[in-house]
């Protein structure tokens, strides 16, 4: 282990060393680049989402920015089917032909899979289209129609820059991906208000998060059209000739798809079911309450979640120095967590009222209860990664499937014991629920780690 250590101590003097000369030459010179944009490009993203927020929260008010966190997260959900199984089936055959030098083969990868993701937008856009009216006026009983038609164009317009993203991705140009974030949040924190204050004189709720969305949609479209240029010029493999997929070559991509999309498919269920009972049971003002404590816990869970990457990757480990490792992980982000968690039950009402203002006071305990995910949320993302280097990924899907069932009952159950004592009580309702389902999903990669340790310690026996 004391020499494991050591290596990556040298590792990452050489890595200091490379960034101080700005010498980033040779393979290890262009994953460190890489990884300086795609840090700094995911810093931005996540500074400029919290800025955001709290701009929005304060011009909107809680019945406002309720409105309009459920339109987004309505929007989102659907955004959610065009992506799976396909972002990483894209950098992974994509990233291989290029690195085989197989620019044909490459080429054809972006054609086949380009087929897939635009069919799967046009249809997630069309489902939204035709079950807007649904989903607004009958299901949620809320003013957000015209709002979920704009969204119809937005998942058109994020569909294309996420694919175009991904081919960026695989080219391992991670700089023109931290200046497209760049511009899009600083255009988003600067526009986005403007538009808001002019909304807020004359125009009803419906007409006020209609032109937010739109203006999203609008400045996506602006982001795409500066950065075409650059995106096809990087695209070298575009003048290369066309590659005829053989009947292996479409099995192997339709086994990795399969795969990915089974797990990204669970993992979205459960990210959404609480504003899909929000949505359906309570008053938008109260969804305002809910989303600002669970967009302050989501920004900060990555902090805590990134102390796992202070150890070796478990990747290039084995045997009891694995777990070794695993262990210390383990025991450092539970520090982090009990100290961030100590610290939102403290200061949680200076936080809402410092950066939210004093409309969402009633978010104040709503944050303190969802705090305990920052104890759960790092050790899952810890022990799921564990699990997905040991090769255990399917254990992983049939738990994280379980999970999303016991979350959407416990919802369900707990929003309707719990909403005949008001609304806010339905809040606390769904945020048990979310507690609960998540401490099942770790406990339960917990139970499949020590099984695999037993199955280790037989085979080694054997």
């Amino acid at each position: 282990m004391e020499n494991i250590l050591k290596k990556e101590g040298k590792d990452l003097k050489e890595i200091f060393n490379r960034i101080r000369k700005r010498d980033f030459s040779g393979n290890i010179g262009i994953a460190v680049r890489n990884s300086m944009y795609q840090l700094s490009a995911n810093i931005i993203s996540k500074v400029g989402s919290v800025l955001f927020t709290i701009v929005l929260a304060r011009l909107l008010l809680p019945e406002l920015f309720g409105l309009y966190s459920l339109a987004l997260a309505t929007i989102l959900l659907f955004a959610t089917f065009t992506d799976l199984g396909i972002n990483q089936t894209v950098v992974r055959f994509i990233s291989r032909s290029i690195a085989q030098k197989n620019l044909a083969k490459a080429k054809e990868y972006m054609f086949y899979l380009g087929k897939i993701k635009f069919i799967r937008v046009l249809f997630s856009a069309g489902a939204l289209l035709a079950l807007s009216y649904f989903i607004s006026e009958i299901y949620y009983n809320k003013p957000i129609f015209l709002a979920l038609v704009a969204g119809s164009l937005y998942l058109i317009v994020t569909g294309t820059i996420s694919f175009l993203q991904l081919l960026l991705q695989s080219l391992n140009d991670f700089k023109t991906l931290f200046y497209r974030e760049a511009l899009f949040q600083g255009l988003r924190i600067i526009v986005i208000p403007l538009v808001i204050l002019f909304l807020l004189k004359d125009y009803s709720s419906s007409g006020k998060v209609f032109g937010i969305i739109s203006s999203l949609v609008l400045l996506w479209i602006i982001v795409l059209l500066l950065f075409w240029k650059a995106i096809k010029r990087k695209i070298l493999f575009n003048k290369s000739k066309r590659y005829k997929f053989s009947l292996s070559d479409k099995k192997e991509i339709t086994k990795f798809t399969k795969e990915m999309f089974l797990l990204g498919l669970a993992g979205f269920l459960l990210g959404y079911v609480d504003m899909i009972f929000l949505g359906r049971f309570i008053s938008s003002e109260f969804i305002g309450f809910y989303q600002i404590a669970m967009g302050f816990i989501g920004s900060s869970i990555p902090l805590i979640a990134f102390s796992s990457a202070l150890f070796p990757l478990f990747s290039r480990l084995s045997g009891k120095e694995l777990f070794k490792t695993f262990n210390k992980s383990v025991k450092l982000t539970v520090l982090i967590s009990i100290l961030a968690v100590i610290f939102i039950m403290i200061f949680s009402s200076q936080i809402i009222k410092i950066f939210y203002g004093s409309a969402y006071a009633p978010s104040v305990n709503i944050l303190r209860v969802l705090s305990l995910l920052l104890l759960i949320s790092p050790m899952t993302s810890l022990y799921s990664s564990f699990l997905i280097a040991r090769g255990n990924p399917k254990s992983i899907v049939l738990s994280l499937g379980l999970t999303t069932l016991i979350s959407l009952l416990l919802s369900y159950a707990f929003i309707k014991i719990f909403i005949i004592q008001g609304e806010l009580a339905a809040v606390y309702g769904i945020c048990l629920a979310v507690i609960i389902s998540n401490l099942f999903y770790l406990f339960s990669l917990i139970l499949i780690n020590k099984k695999s340790k037993v199955s280790d310690k037989a085979v080694r026996k054997s």
